[in-house]
């Protein structure tokens, strides 16, 4: 028997308790070190230590809280999750560490590269953050807020009768937090270190995106008002809650009633695992190979377990697909990262454990490549495959910025790019290549009852009915749309994590320095784009 995620030490509920003590008992000698000094290590990387000791802990509490399918491993995980809580801010608020640690940037300066100083910043700001320089009445009631924060979060978080009041308390918690660590709001806190840098910025961003935007929503809204001027109740006002029904309207009289049940064909969860592996391997050269799963290493439920490689054939992390509807789930679609790459001792890489939990199918589907999967959804697990796969490129020597470890907003880049592989037309390329090579089309070609050219027409016909194409136009007789070189840098760019500042690694890829005005301006352009919607008759 297997303990979960493979750790022979979580083989039973009760068991989290023994891994707090531990986990503890690792950290107290941890600090000793770094009180003492270490000349094997840095203070840096002694910090990054404590870090990595208490998170590959506390990020797999948390997942099993929000998706084992027992409770009895749900209760014990949210007692092991407050311990976690209260350790963390009892560290963050440690002053002596602080100084230890700040100290380090002029006594070790020899020994540090420019990586090694952001992660010291990023540690500094959030003891920072944490109040370290407060009085010690007042360092104490940040942690005391800090566990108030923690528990209305998890209480908002089960959807109960009294939503608004938690949301409420939960906004008061913060406000008081962030105004003891002396920011003017909460939302100051929050955006330091982002992209944009400062809630100025990015509430001139948001707003500037809105006008850039109007025209063309307003747009998408008149042609919605003409649809429901068409209908048997037509109104003169268009509610927010007509959208939704409006816009399928849409698409049945503008592509047609069968267009999304021809998608249907395609669209199982099957294909779309086996076209993001095919993505990825000509953009990265990373593969992907599901693998079985051994007894006790998960929780019930229907669940793929995929590892990844390089193209040297180096293992890079493991992802686990949590596919299953089911109530005990505490969350919707999402990706837990329950462990970070990370340079270990003996320069032996720590490589990452990521779950992605999707609300896909039944206990009962067992056959869960032959699934249907809805658009939105099916676009969904691109965008959370994009997480996973920022997680597998880690390559970082600190765990505290591998990954997805760094700004929210940066975070969300490589999954959005996989939403537009996705949306775009070569994305058809990629189901034009399962395609090819899967059960029918071999023996049809072998027959000569099909060509290449005509699978091609067929799958962009289906995909984008209204687009006029020559039958015989051969585009996969082309070069691949999908660029390697480009791909190579893009990975190098993940590899980051948030070991650089997210401006720097994104001034790296695109060749100049990215502003809110860029940032505004392609919206607009794709928005304006996208708006050009002809007229229907219902």
């Amino acid at each position: 028997l297997q303990g979960l995620f493979g750790d022979p030490q979580l083989k039973n509920a009760a068991s989290f308790g023994e891994v707090n003590k531990r986990v503890r008992a690792e950290c107290a000698e941890i600090v000793r070190q770094i009180e003492s000094g270490s000349n094997e290590r840095t203070t840096v990387q002694l910090f990054d230590d404590l870090s990595n000791t208490i998170c590959k802990a506390a990020d797999l509490v948390e997942c099993v809280r929000q998706l084992h399918s027992d409770p009895k491993y749900t209760i014990e995980a949210q007692k092991s999750a407050i311990d976690y809580c209260e350790l963390v801010e009892s560290l963050n608020t440690f002053t002596a560490l602080y100084h230890l640690l700040k100290n380090s940037k002029e006594k070790e300066a020899s020994r540090l590269d420019e990586i090694d100083k952001r992660t010291i910043d990023l540690f500094l700001n959030e003891f920072e953050q944490s109040g370290v320089h407060l009085p010690d009445a007042e360092r104490a009631e940040f942690v005391r807020l800090s566990g108030e924060i923690f528990k209305v979060s998890t209480e908002f978080q089960t959807g109960c009768d009294q939503e608004e009041e938690h949301l409420r308390k939960l906004v008061c918690y913060r406000d008081e937090l962030a105004r003891l660590t002396g920011y003017e709001s909460y939302a100051h806190r929050a955006q330091e270190n982002t992209l944009l840098g400062s809630y100025e910025r990015v509430h001139d961003f948001l707003w500037g995106v809105i006008q850039a935007c109007r025209p063309a929503a307003e747009r998408e809204l008149a042609v919605l008002m003409d649809v429901l001027s068409q209908c048997s109740f037509p109104h003169s006002e268009l509610g927010e809650w007509d959208v939704h029904y409006l816009t399928q309207i849409y698409k049945e009289r503008a592509y047609g009633p069968d267009h999304c049940r021809s998608m249907d064909s395609y669209l199982t969860l099957g294909n779309l695992l086996s076209g993001f592996a095919n993505l990825v391997n000509k953009l990265y050269g990373v593969r992907l190979e599901e693998r079985p799963l051994e007894n006790g290493e998960m929780w019930r439920g229907n669940i793929i377990k995929l590892d990844a490689f390089d193209g040297g054939d180096r293992f890079l992390g493991t992802i686990y697909l949590d596919i299953e509807r089911r109530e005990t789930k505490a969350v919707g679609d999402c990706h837990f990262t329950v462990r970070c790459s990370k340079l270990l001792r003996g320069d032996v890489w720590q490589t990452p454990i990521v779950v992605l939990s999707l609300a896909i199918c039944d206990s009962a589907d067992m056959n869960w490549k032959s699934i249907s999967v809805d658009f939105h959804r099916a676009e969904n697990v691109f965008h959370e495959m994009g997480h996973a796969m920022h997680s597998m490129l880690g390559r970082t020597r600190y765990q505290h910025v591998a990954g997805t470890r760094c700004p929210q907003d940066f975070s969300e880049i490589p999954s959005i790019l996989m939403e537009y592989f996705f949306n775009d037309l070569t994305a058809s390329y990629a189901l034009f290549d399962l395609e090819l090579h899967g059960p029918d089309a071999a023996k049809l070609i072998r027959e000569n009852r099909l060509t290449t050219t005509s699978l091609f027409h067929s799958i962009i016909t289906k995909a984008l009915p209204n687009l006029k194409r020559q039958p015989d136009s051969a585009f996969q007789h082309r070069d691949s749309p999908f660029n390697r070189s480009e791909g190579d840098k893009w990975m190098k760019v993940q590899s980051y994590g948030g070991g650089l500042p997210p401006a720097v690694l994104l001034e790296r890829m695109l060749g100049y320095s990215l502003t809110s005005v860029h940032l505004v301006d392609a919206l607009k352009r794709e928005t304006s784009h996208l708006a050009n919607l002809g007229a229907v008759n219902v």
